[in-house]
């Protein structure tokens, strides 16, 4: 296990232009070290470089050991949580930790928040979602002052087994857990739960799959060559109309299903949703995947299709 020491410093390298020299956090980790200043400083005379301290006389003298003290027991304290999860980190790991530290907020009031934004955007069918996902919870936990690090894996499957035991098919089921797997990627970009935490990446979402659609290829669509000649037909079909839409509309391009999916990634990139609920909304495997994809049509000839789009 990593050992870290923090001590408190006068950083006597380079003086203020007052005279006197910065106070500062030193953490040590192997050889390496990190300064984090204490956002004070004194005078050279007034400190005792061998125990690192200020001295006896020193003005202000109390008020600097309760910053130094406040400010070493937070390191120390984060410290000592890597070593009780046996997480091994690096200096600027720990100073993210605890610099940046998570939002208390539980999950019924990170829900009730939010939902209060997405009405604030017109987001009526996205908030709606959230709020159908909040009385399904509430009824299976029968409270929602827990907070995101509560749900892990246990915590999944037992919500898949009341939903099942409910009467829900696997399509609801799928939708329920799409939703909350989306609101916990937000959770963490809103940094209300550390990344750490996340819980499905044990707990594969897409093992729920669309039923009816299965029943249907069962009936109609038993080969390969089939299903794909149906697929081509639905999407010859959707492009015929959207074009015609877009003529009727004086729109500039020709709409399609491709024109369509970039322009709706495009909106939720410029409206500053993060890339991992992008990710999720386009179905998707990974967030690399989803910055690639963004990333290619992110120029100037789509830049002006847009324009004109919104």
């Amino acid at each position: 296990m990593l050992n870290t020491s923090v001590e408190a410093i006068c950083y006597k390298v380079r003086a203020l232009r007052d005279g006197t020299f910065p106070l500062m956090l030193r953490l040590t980790q192997n050889r390496k070290r990190k300064y984090l200043s204490l956002g004070m400083s004194v005078e050279e005379r007034f400190w005792d470089f061998k125990k690192n301290t200020p001295k006896r006389n020193c003005p202000d003298r109390d008020a600097i050991l309760a910053v130094i003290e406040r400010k070493s027991k937070q390191y120390r304290e984060q410290i000592t949580q890597f070593k009780v999860e046996g997480k091994d980190y690096t200096l600027e790991t720990l100073v993210q930790r605890v610099e940046n530290p998570v939002r208390k907020m539980n999950f019924g009031e990170y829900l009730d928040n939010l939902v209060k934004i997405l009405k604030a955007e017109n987001r009526y069918g996205y908030a709606k979602n959230i709020d159908e996902l909040k009385m399904s919870i509430l009824h299976f936990r029968k409270t929602l002052d827990f907070y995101f690090s509560d749900i892990d894996l246990k915590w999944l499957r037992d919500y898949e087994l009341y939903l099942r035991g409910r009467g829900n098919k696997a399509n609801t089921i799928g939708i329920r857990f799409r939703a909350l797997r989306m609101l916990y990627n937000r959770a963490i970009t809103d940094r209300v739960v550390k990344r750490d935490n996340y819980p499905f990446n044990d707990f594969k979402v897409s093992d729920f799959h669309e039923q009816t659609m299965k029943r249907v290829d069962r009936r109609i669509h038993k080969t390969e060559t089939q299903k794909r000649d149906r697929i081509h037909k639905a999407m010859k079909a959707t492009n015929h109309t959207l074009k015609r839409i877009g003529e009727k509309l004086d729109i500039p391009i020709s709409l399609t299903t491709y024109v369509a999916r970039h322009s709706y990634a495009t909106v939720l990139k410029r409206s500053g949703v993060s890339t991992a609920i992008i990710s999720e909304s386009l179905g998707h495997s990974s967030e690399k995947v989803t910055q690639i994809y963004l990333d290619s049509f992110e120029n100037s000839q789509i830049d002006e299709a847009m324009k004109n789009l919104l």
